[in-house]
């Protein structure tokens, strides 16, 4: 039995929370006020020194017997005999113990009505809430060994953070246990997904990723999206693509497609005629109406291509724009000057000059 199943913290060992101290004056309490604050059927306990007052209620017809606020059993409890027995009742009553719990368990640390109250938090929590922190937050795992991550967890009284390793094997091990919880939802569920693929290109290395992306209503009507896949491809071709995207699907046993999207790219078009080709053969409801509508072509793309192309149009106009702009960022007097007399214009400046102008239109 831990201190979290008793009130207040007190233990088995602390004899004054459970029964009175054997006196001369044995049978005679101390008039003092019963805190019974925050407990079921609270009332007032007037002349009640023992702390297991806060559990038990005296009853009007038999001052000598009292009943608890959790089981209702009743007890008797004289001034003569002590409260001996009913501290024992607090150790076995389930009603009790599982109230003190759910205390303990209560790690809220705002009330609904904005209040701040204790929150209690376990290390095995802090060390979970840290592993995510890394992840959402997309930090190097060598965040939980700075300086900075020490000093906030000391200065909020928080444990002491583990390590980069034993981070890396808790994200493994976290990946690996939410992975198989989703694979055995989709198998259960049977989900009909859309897909969203592309190839990343790593600018550091040179070398390609192929990310597949599963899209899906769950049964609250909400969008879900989920990562499938980020596998290392050699090539751009065709073949490659269907292979890594059947490969990927058996792997997460998904059976249903609605739609693909990718982008205007000649070899996806030919991947994906492959693919439909492969994937029909899984099953009567892989595709729906045999494929005619699976392949769809990303519209963001396309807009971007669009405005590539009129862009080349205007290529004399950009080139002169982007001379302007090199000519006044080139010293600190022509930008003062222009500053002032955009002002004089009344014109209105967003920080610096652009230089380049179609990065920021295609990307920002």
């Amino acid at each position: 039995m831990d201190s979290s199943s008793f009130p207040d913290g007190e233990t088995q060992d602390t004899a004054e929370t459970f029964t009175t101290q054997s006196t001369p004056n044995q049978g005679k309490r101390k008039e003092t006020n019963g805190d019974t604050s925050g407990q079921p059927n609270e009332k007032k306990t007037a002349g009640k020194r023992s702390k297991v007052w806060k559990h038990f209620d005296p009853l009007e017809e038999d001052k000598d017997k009292c009943i608890c606020r959790h089981c209702k059993r009743v007890y008797g409890c004289a001034s003569s005999k002590g409260t001996s027995n009913l501290g024992k009742h607090m150790l076995t009553c389930k009603k009790l113990l599982a109230f003190e719990a759910s205390k303990s368990a209560d790690t809220r640390a705002v009330t609904k009505d904005g209040r701040l109250v204790e929150a209690k938090v376990s290390e095995d929590i802090f060390k979970v809430a840290t592993d995510e922190l890394l992840v959402l937050g997309e930090l190097p795992l060598a965040f939980i060994e700075s300086m900075a991550w020490r000093h906030f967890c000391s200065r909020v009284n928080l444990y002491t953070p583990h390590s980069r390793r034993t981070a890396t094997r808790n994200i493994v091990k976290m990946y690996e246990e939410r992975r198989a919880g989703l694979k055995v939802w989709i198998a259960a569920n049977k989900q009909r997904v859309s897909l969203t693929t592309d190839i990343w290109v790593a600018q550091a290395t040179g070398a390609s990723y192929m990310v597949i992306t599963a899209h899906f209503i769950d049964a609250n009507w909400e969008m879900r999206k989920l990562i499938i896949g980020f596998k290392y491809i050699t090539d751009h071709k065709g073949t490659t693509i269907t292979r890594v995207l059947m490969e990927c699907l058996a792997e997460w046993g998904i059976q249903k497609i609605f739609t693909i999207t990718v982008d205007n790219a000649t070899a996806n078009t030919s991947a994906l005629k492959r693919f439909q080709t492969q994937f029909s053969l899984v099953s009567d409801e892989a595709l729906v109406l045999d494929g005619e509508f699976m392949h769809m072509r990303c519209c963001a793309h396309i807009i971007n291509l669009i405005v590539k192309e009129g862009l080349l149009e205007l290529v004399d106009n950009v080139c002169a724009i982007r001379n302007a702009v090199t000519y006044v960022r080139a010293s600190t007097n022509r930008i003062d000057t222009f500053d002032s007399r955009a002002d004089n214009a009344k014109v209105t400046t967003k920080g610096s000059l652009i230089y380049d102008a179609r990065w920021i239109l295609f990307y920002r």
